[in-house]
């Protein structure tokens, strides 16, 4: 746990009037307590998500038995209840609760205790009105997430190897994308890649599209590449529990004159943002700066986002899209990218991510951007 990030949230609570404050966002559970579960099988049936009670003076983290070991230790106590057994009825939510509510026996009567309303299952917010019926329970939804947004220089560092990795899986991409090889084909071979490189296994997602699907999204298929399609490719990984992201498109021999047109656009767009995404300047705008020099080629803007932020999750604030007020800070992190799509022809989506500074931004991506 690093002191930087208790210290920044004691000071939200203080302004917020708040004594305790139970955590149930997974990705703010983690931001704090440096914890980031496996996240490659889904729901554990056997473990509930991990809750942090940040108390007076002390911080406790309530996971399964199981999960004890893999917790860091560092400022942090760790407090287990029985997950999996062969000798008892599974109930990992009513064992949580229970160890709950014996940390709030040993904790001094509050008079505000925030809590994250829209993550926490109801029967743990009971545990806290059973334990404290007098206590005003205040909805802190959003107060972490906005700290999370302005990285560490540790944070910075983690951001900076996972987008090393997620370059690697690029380069690995333009190897494999030949004709005759297949979307999943190549998605497979990436993935095992950058398991090898980090040496044990690592989340990742990896979008290979190829030819008229560039142009509509989702995951690899078993379309096979043939010679002058687009690819695609969107690789995302995570490290040492922060992601980084990463996005191009090129072309298997000869593109359509059209479709270089459409790159050229997409990348000087790109540029454009990256010498934008200053402090001082607002989401929104950076957004329509973006949307509009797209327009201006005569192209649809695209559908998504024009960037969000990275860290321990791989969407978080600051979002770059037309709704947020947002100011950019010194230290968030941002990953930018712009698209072209034209049905039934393809699409082109270019994407780095850069560290804003006080003089500019720093790219932290050098995977290669070339048709």
């Amino acid at each position: 746990m690093e002191a930087e990030k208790l210290a920044r949230l004691r000071a939200r609570l203080r302004q917020g009037r708040v004594d305790c404050v139970l955590l149930g966002n997974p990705f703010n559970v983690a931001w704090l307590s440096d914890y980031y579960p496996a996240i490659g099988h889904g729901p554990d049936p056997f473990a509930a998500p991990p809750v942090l009670w940040v108390g007076r003076e002390d911080c406790w983290i309530v996971v399964a038995a199981q999960e004890e070991s893999s917790v860091p230790q560092d400022g942090l106590l760790v407090r287990p209840y029985p997950g999996y057994s062969v000798a008892d009825v599974p109930d990992p939510v009513g064992k949580q609760a229970e160890v709950l509510g014996q940390i709030l026996e040993e904790e001094s009567r509050p008079s505000r205790v925030g809590i994250e309303a829209k993550s926490l299952l109801a029967y743990l917010q009971a545990t806290i009105t059973v334990a404290w019926p007098d206590a005003e329970v205040v909805p802190i939804d959003g107060w972490v997430d906005s700290l999370r947004a302005v990285k560490t220089e540790e944070e910075v560092d983690r951001l900076r190897a996972a987008c090393a990795l997620s370059d690697l899986g690029q380069f690995r991409v333009r190897e494999l994308a030949r004709a005759g090889a297949t979307e999943i084909g190549i998605f497979g071979e990436v993935q095992a890649t950058l398991g090898r490189q980090a040496g044990r296994q690592v989340p990742v997602t990896c979008n290979v599209l190829a030819g008229e699907r560039t142009a509509t999204g989702g995951g690899p298929s078993a379309r096979v590449v043939h010679e002058g399609d687009l690819v695609l490719s969107d690789v995302a990984c995570r490290l040492d529990g922060f992601w980084g992201d990463t996005c191009t498109t090129f072309a298997v021999g000869e593109s359509p004159a059209a479709l270089r047109r459409v790159f050229q656009t997409v990348l000087d767009v790109l540029e454009m943002a990256k010498e934008q995404a200053k402090p001082g300047v607002i989401a929104s705008d950076l957004d329509n700066r973006m949307r509009s020099a797209i327009e201006r080629q005569g192209y649809r803007p695209y559908f998504h986002h024009s960037g969000h932020g990275l860290g321990v999750a791989f969407h978080e604030e600051p979002r770059i899209v037309p709704y947020s007020h947002t100011v950019l800070e010194p230290g968030m992190v941002v990953a930018l990218e712009p698209a072209v799509y034209l049905p039934e022809q393809g699409g082109v989506r270019l994407e780095d991510v850069v560290l804003v500074k006080l003089d500019g931004a720093e790219v932290l991506t050098t995977h290669e951007k070339r048709l």
